[in-house]
């Protein structure tokens, strides 16, 4: 991934991180109490973000869960208390992304 700090916004971390894409799964099922958050995180162009840090807390209790991206870009949190959440995307060179108000039901 090349950065140019040259007139191009730092490519903006369009981290869509995949915001947009932070699929917040909440299929329901009786005997499951927790639910999970994933998504692949893009730059403005659409190319994927390896190695960008995702941090995910809960916005009731403050407790926090850190990851990476994987090589194809995505990140999965899978075992999440439901709440409200807010993912953070950070990676050197983009503008940090965050993400508020993700609501989150058990699986």
């Amino acid at each position: 991934m090349e950065v140019r700090k040259n007139g191009q916004r730092h490519a903006m971390f369009y981290l869509l991180l995949c915001l947009l894409t932070a699929c917040v799964s909440s299929v329901l099922n009786a005997q499951t109490t927790t639910g999970s958050i994933y998504g692949t995180v893009l730059d403005t162009t659409g190319a994927v973000v390896p190695g960008t840090q995702v941090i995910v807390k809960n916005a009731a209790t403050g407790e926090t869960f850190n990851g990476k991206t994987t090589d194809s870009g995505d990140y999965s949190f899978p075992t999440l208390k439901p709440g409200e959440y807010v993912i953070t995307a950070q990676h050197e060179g983009f503008q940090t992304q965050t993400q508020q108000g993700i609501h989150l039901d058990a699986n």
